[in-house]
């Protein structure tokens, strides 16, 4: 059967939930059986991508449909063949593109983990065999994906299932999905962690997770490590020690490579960007490369892993959750600049694939070239045209040409795309065409440099294009209206104008760029700079724009003050009045913040440390030690400013300890509640007499549960009236913060001043220096001649040193192969130990190795000869250079008589 179309899907879904509510209100054989072959029919219609990625709860019997299959699966009275067709019609809903709103509907507000597991326990109770088991942790194990997932009492009884699977003697065939769900539970809450440190198979646990570390699935070690990672502190030192952290990041690089399981490149792709990249400590927004990752761009394997992993482009469809796992490890290797240039050339320098005969490069452009037709959301061009900007960046930077790595026309194309996004200003996703309209714009920013795609790029964004965009954004961009009157504006501002103001931005950046190559884009970068509605724009992406908003904001700021009728001060007081507009706006947001931090789902690297990904309690200590020891003698406000959040982090320690200990409390009186609600349905089923007598029972401890847990919403009060008060403090330093940025905004503001009066009186002695240039020609002449016969022992120097590296290469190459024999002389050791009846076979393979391996010490010395001979020959082209020096330095001193006999006449 071929693809079906998204009509036939709704169709076939809606008389699935037709016959879902005919099951539940009259449940006979007949209704049954004609839900059964109904879901059938919806399995195969939902296996493709697409048209199931383009399900959305804006179609409203989805969520419908969602709600009475969650009470279907609860439901153990169902059968068994009716709850496993539910599974398989929920597992690809939900594993269909990356529809994270189903998978976030459906594991957050339904919670249907719980369902899953009632499914799970009614499984193993009937013996439905292994496949039905592996069909049911499937869907467990995507829902426990979603970050967001709420744990309730199924958690417990999961976690001893999975326990005692994973330790199992005989290792079951859904031992990965076991090791996978772990991994997502653990990685959401902390309190997870404690209760398994204290389950009673957590020793033997420990030592089956060494063991695990060898085993042959993918998907089991690389679970097995991120559980290491929250659970066992010692087994963790060990693995992402500095002597091992290189076998680990290969073992994750292959996961990414050669995946052999249901998201297996999903956890990997979390584990490496955790091990890598932290956000900046500074609060100054960005990326910086953790302790653990600052060796990875040394290792001898790192570019070709970072080739085989942009080679899986070629492979993936670009509309899955897989295929974006992918473009955000690379976009956040990108984003320290230690790396961007080694990854975005090893990507640039990647063999062309012998089975798809094309180059990652040209998959991430084609995936940037996808309409949202293709694409289903803008998320997939948006991370392909962001990586395809990096790596024209680094093309330019490194000197080559497009046109070597694909043709131009493709880049103007994929600007062209970009740019029609915003044609017709209005209609649904108009924040999500903006942000793909700013890729373009930075795209056509970074092609600009190249001169026969410049040509191209000035007809893709013409002069009418840019003019057509800003009048819709000064128009219909409610932020014009918003900040000329702040104080009596009240709405929020919506999401698409956010991303409205950054087009307007980027869009007179790229005028700027273009202005020297074409008259028309020269005027209307003038006219733009001239007009006033631009000042809104500028002032907003100053005081509620992103680090890269502001930044362009200033560059922006930069070229208006060339306007001399620039209204400087009407920006000053737009900016402060935002600000102050703000203010309260700001502060009840970061109240809701404040409490909303007892949530249990906390991240990884909030309070994981991996491999020195984060400093252990004693570091903090020492570093504070020396931040005040460095800082008493210069700052005495940054070290009081120390001392602070010494006493703030003191606090939310203390803090910390109390909620879980109140979470214990509700949680317990979470469990005691459900066991209430079974009872209170188990005795609503009987006709007994003694019905009344156990409701009011009920009731009593019903009410004895409510009066504990008003007791703990009293001590939640207290601690939310603490925070606000904390809150409070925090809003003065907040402004005493703003108020030295203004200081600092009028000083720069005088800076420039000053800058101006420099450049006018450069301008006159670049008058008069001029007029002497020409007297210097005669001397120029030999001088240019001397740097002639340097540029030409350079060349020859160049010429000897690439002979260098090829020779340094092939040494390279045999030590790889020296390294390789002895790692089979280790194994042939090993093998002696334990089969000592092969002893003599084993020996003489051994010496067969050791002859092998002196031939091979003997070529390096060779090789080690030769280079030593070229390192001579450089030597004396050398000491030439040196001579070539001396005269230039000579007819420098030359000119300098020259000129003082020219200033004496």
């Amino acid at each position: 059967m071929g693809t079906r179309t998204k009509c036939e899907l709704d169709r076939l879904l809606q008389d699935v939930l037709l016959l879902s509510k005919q099951h539940c209100s009259d449940n006979t054989l007949r209704a049954s059986t004609s839900l059964e072959d109904a879901l059938s029919n919806a399995i195969s219609a939902t296996k493709n991508v697409d048209p199931t990625a383009r399900l959305s709860l804006e179609d409203l019997y989805v969520s419908d449909l969602l709600k009475i299959i969650d009470t279907i699966l609860s439901n153990g009275e169902n059968s068994a063949l009716l709850r496993s067709k539910l599974n398989l019609l929920l597992f690809n809903l939900v594993l269909a593109l990356f529809n994270l709103e189903l998978r976030q509907y459906m594991a957050v507000q339904l919670s249907m983990c719980a369902s899953a597991y009632v499914c799970l326990k009614q499984s193993i109770q009937d013996e439905l065999g292994p496949q039905n088991l592996i069909d049911i942790l499937r869907l467990i194990q995507v829902l426990t994906y979603e970050k967001k997932l709420p744990l309730g009492t199924w958690t417990n009884d999961c976690i001893t299932f999975l326990l005692g699977e994973i330790c199992n003697t005989e290792e079951p065939e859904w031992l990965s999905n076991c090791c996978a769900i772990l991994c997502n539970i653990v990685s959401r809450s902390k309190t997870v962690c404690i209760r398994i440190k204290k389950a009673v198979l957590y020793k033997l646990f420990q030592k089956r997770m060494v063991e695990l570390l060898a085993h042959d699935s993918r998907t089991v070690v690389v679970s097995v490590l991120v559980i290491i990672g929250y659970l066992d502190e010692k087994l963790r030192d060990t693995v992402f020690c500095t002597s091992n952290i290189p076998q680990t990041f290969q073992c994750l690089f292959n996961v990414l490579d050669q995946s052999d399981g249901l998201m297996t490149r999903h956890i990997g792709c979390d584990l490496l960007r955790r091990l890598v990249v932290a956000e900046n400590p500074t609060g100054l927004g960005g990326s910086v490369l953790t302790t653990t990752g600052k060796d990875l761009v040394h290792l001898s394997f790192f570019e070709r892993s970072i080739q085989k992993v942009a080679s899986l482009f070629l492979y993936l469809d670009p509309r899955t959750e897989e295929s974006a796992k992918v473009y955000e490890l690379l976009l956040a290797f990108c984003s320290i600049p230690t790396l961007r240039t080694p990854v975005c050339s090893a990507i640039l320098s990647s063999p062309i694939s012998a089975s798809r005969a094309a180059t990652p490069f040209w998959a991430i452009a084609k995936a940037a070239k996808m309409n949202l037709t293709e694409a289903i959301s803008f998320d997939v061009p948006m991370r392909a045209c962001h990586l395809l900007r990096l790596l024209l960046k680094e093309v330019f930077d490194s000197g080559k040409k497009i046109r070597d790595f694909m043709q131009l026309s493709a880049i103007s194309e994929i600007v062209t795309n970009c740019a029609d996004v915003l044609q017709t200003f209005d209609g649904p996703l108009l924040a999500g065409r903006c942000q793909l309209l700013i890729e373009g714009l930075r795209i056509a920013d970074v092609a600009a440099v190249d001169d026969d795609l410049r040509a191209e790029l000035l007809v893709t964004i013409s002069s009418s294009v840019c003019a057509k965009i800003l009048n819709d954004q000064f128009v219909g961009n409610s932020v014009v209206h918003q900040l000329s009157a702040p104080q009596s504006s009240t709405e929020e501002v919506p999401g698409w104008c956010v991303h409205g103001t950054e087009v307007v931005l980027e869009l007179t950046k790229t005028l700027a760029t273009l202005k020297d190559f074409s008259k028309l884009h020269k005027d209307l970068y003038w006219r733009t700079l001239k007009d006033e509605r631009l000042i809104p724009f500028i002032a907003f992406a100053i005081t509620d724009g992103n680090c890269e908003m502001v930044s362009t904001a200033l560059l922006l700021y930069s070229h208006c003050k060339q306007v001399p009728e620039f209204q400087t001060s009407w920006l000053g007081g737009l900016i402060a009045s935002c600000t102050k507009s703000n203010r309260d706006a700001h502060a009840e947001q970061k109240g809701l913040n404040g409490s909303c931090s007892s949530n249990l789902n906390e991240s990884f690297g909030s309070r994981v440390h991996i491999g020195g990904d984060d400093l252990g309690s004693l570091q903090i200590d020492e570093l504070l030690t020396k931040v005040k020891q460095g800082t008493e003698a210069k700052d005495s406000r940054l070290s009081l400013i120390t001392s602070a959040f010494e006493q703030k982090m003191s606090i939310m320690e203390g803090r910390e300890r109390e909620l879980e200990r109140l979470l214990v409390v509700r949680t317990r009186a979470l469990e005691q509640s459900e066991k209430m609600l079974s009872m209170f349905k188990s005795t609503s089923q009987s006709a007994e007499p003694n019905v009344p007598k156990a409701l009011e029972t009920n009731l009593e401890l019903g009410r004895q549960r409510n009066t504990e847990l008003k007791l703990a919403n009293e001590k939640m009060e207290k601690l939310l009236s603490s925070l606000q008060a904390e809150l409070r403090l925090s809003h003065q330093e907040n402004e005493a913060l703003r108020s030295e940025k203004v200081d600092l905004m009028e000083l720069l503001e005088t800076q420039q001043t000053e800058n101006t009066e420099e450049r006018k009186m450069h301008s006159i002695l670049r008058e008069k220096f001029d007029d002497m240039a020409a007297k210097f020609t005669l001397t120029s002449k030999t001088l240019f001649e001397a740097e002639d016969q340097v540029k030409r022992l350079t060349t020859q120097l160049g010429q000897l040193g690439d002979l260098t590296k090829n020779d340094q290469e092939a040494s390279k190459k045999l030590k790889a192969e020296i390294l390789t024999q002895e790692k089979q002389i280790v194994d042939l050791e090993i093998e002696l130990e334990k089969a000592k009846k092969n002893n003599t076979k084993l020996e003489s393979s051994l010496k067969d190795e050791m002859i092998k391996s002196s031939e091979l010490h003997t070529n390096l010395s060779n090789k080690d000869t030769h280079i030593r001979k070229l390192e001579e020959e450089i030597a004396l082209l050398n000491s030439e250079l040196e001579k070539l020096k001396d005269e230039q330095k000579k007819n420098a001193a030359l000119k300098q008589q020259m000129m003082a006999m020219m200033n004496n006449m």
